[in-house]
């Protein structure tokens, strides 16, 4: 300012009016305010069109190990973890890694490439432990690494191919992506596992 008087009850005026502008901008008359929510209200209410049209399928977990990709059903799964130590159990099956401690609860760990019938061989890196979803059991199966999750048609599952499945027992079938989906209940069922319950 250049030493002149300031006019505080224009300021105020000015102030007052621009309020009053943005006030009736942003004002909704309950008319208006009424055909949205209802608009809204039968949006919400139609069916989706996507779900009713996509085949039903399974989201699943991709994970590494020995190189091939493999898928393990979200569902069955209580989550993943890193594997900090494993403690040998001496005179366990060949599978079982040891025991480690996960979520403040003891985890038997099996490595996946051995229940396949896979030749053993060490993670790359320190590999993490899958932890098996089961009422009474806590079972993970090591693995190198895991990858991401993803959705699996029904339709999109089809039978390996011989030479393409290692452990046919445990595979239930492959994803696209060359993705060999694993079968919890047969893991359950394995010997290795089965003994040590």
């Amino acid at each position: 300012m250049t030493g002149g008087r300031i006019d505080w009850a224009a300021v105020h005026r000015r102030l007052a009016a621009a309020q009053g502008a943005i006030d009736a901008a942003l004002e909704l008359d309950g008319l208006r305010l009424e055909a949205l929510l209802q608009e809204r209200a039968r949006r919400l209410a139609r069916p989706d069109e996507r779900a009713q049209t996509a085949a039903p399928g399974l989201r699943v977990l991709t994970v590494r190990a020995g190189g091939q990709r493999y898928g393990l059903e979200l569902a069955r799964l209580a989550g993943v973890v890193p594997i900090e130590r494993c403690a040998p159990v001496p005179g366990g099956p060949s599978e079982l890694v040891g025991v480690t401690r996960a979520r403040g609860e003891m985890w038997a760990a099996y490595d996946l490439r051995r229940l396949l019938g896979l030749a053993a061989g060490e993670p790359a890196g320190q590999g993490c432990l899958v932890l098996l979803r089961h009422p009474r059991r806590r079972v993970g199966v090591r693995v190198d690494e895991p990858g991401q999750v993803q959705g699996v048609g029904l339709d999109e599952i089809r039978r390996p191919a011989e030479d393409e499945a290692p452990g046919p027992a445990l595979v239930q079938g492959m994803a696209p992506g060359s993705v060999l989906l694993i079968d919890i209940d047969a893991l359950w069922g394995h010997p290795a596992i089965g003994e040590a319950s």
